[in-house]
């Protein structure tokens, strides 16, 4: 089932517009019927791809009737089985061992208290659905449990999903004295085995990122939450390597050369989702990646050493010579 709430959300809204004896929706005005329950919700609106993911996972995953017919000039989507709906669907006994073994594979995961407290339900579900119990622990995270800053990991979660406004001391790398922000928190994401906090700072315009590992002090602020009606956190990574993104970042065709010795490893695990071949022979293969600009793009690119060349934008070409002359790379 679905990961999240805001995701469930979404599939109890397509599954009752789908299942309406009136309603007649073409993509376009499913979508924008869907956004506008969202809105109504307080929840944020998605776009295209998240829409038609979310069909997929409907039709696909949850085995949803799903039917595109011709109406007029224009072809309308809804259910063949107007009785189906996803609240009536069953559990059966080995999608519930699926959930159990995958719940268990997610617990090898430490420091989340939310964890600790669903592995109560191990036992549980063996004892009500008389599953095999048998699990063996086949899988590793790599992790660091003494990183700096995990112990802010779960009040920031609780915090999130409350809507607290904070008081955050923060003290980054380049200033001598702390700042100290008044902020609403929306986001956690992990990322090169550091986690970061998305917000939004009184005074500031942009959403703003802190790296748990430089917060010093967390308390409740009596300011007032911002809602965030703007991010929407399933779309607002796609277009990029890593957690920075500043307002006016434009999305670059970034064309990569990589030596024939380093090709089959990026065939196998490409750089972004957005990865596709341009040219492959003797000398190497060349990519291109569509990505906005930041630190976390050029440390990747610094990590391949000379088996990577970039080869277009001139600009990224020209700030990557620079950083091998600064830092004698």
């Amino acid at each position: 089932m679905p990961q999240n709430k805001s995701a469930y959300t979404r599939y109890l809204i397509l599954d009752e517009c789908l299942r309406s004896q009136f309603g007649r929706y073409t993509l376009s005005s499913l979508l924008e019927k869907l956004n506008e329950k969202l809105i109504d919700k307080g929840l944020g609106t998605i776009g295209r791809t998240q829409f038609y993911g979310d069909l997929n996972y409907l039709e696909y995953d949850l085995g949803a009737p799903i039917v595109r017919e011709s109406f007029g000039k224009s072809k309308i989507i809804k259910y063949s089985d107007r009785n189906f709906s996803i609240r009536n669907q069953k559990i059966d006994k080995a999608l519930v061992q699926n959930l159990r073994d995958s719940l268990f594979t997610l617990l090898q995961f430490k420091g989340l208290n939310q964890l600790e407290e669903l592995e109560e339900l191990l036992p549980k579900l063996d004892k009500e659905f008389g599953l095999d119990s048998t699990s063996e622990n086949v899988i590793a995270f790599e992790e660091n449990q003494y990183l700096k800053g995990l112990e802010h990991l779960n009040p920031l979660i609780a915090n999130i999903k409350n809507k607290t406004q904070l008081t955050i001391t923060y003290q980054n790398f380049k200033s001598q004295e702390p700042f100290i922000w008044d902020v609403s928190p929306y986001f956690l994401k992990r990322y090169n085995q550091r986690w970061f906090l998305f917000g939004q700072v009184k005074g500031f315009k942009s959403l703003t990122n802190l790296a748990l590992d430089r917060i010093e002090k967390i308390e409740a602020s009596t300011s007032k939450f911002d809602l965030n009606t703007e991010y929407n956190w399933e779309e607002y990574f796609d277009d990029m390597i890593g957690v920075s993104k500043s307002p006016g970042d434009q999305l670059e065709k970034i064309w990569l050369k990589f030596s024939s010795e380093r090709a089959p490893y990026i065939k196998t695990k490409p750089l972004h989702g957005s990865q596709k071949p341009i040219q492959e022979d003797e000398s190497g293969l060349i990519v291109q990646i569509e990505v906005v600009q930041n630190n976390e793009l050029e440390s990747l690119i610094l990590s391949y050493g000379g088996s990577c060349e970039i080869l277009k934008p001139q600009s990224l070409r020209e700030r990557i010579i620079k950083r091998i002359r600064e830092y004698n790379y």
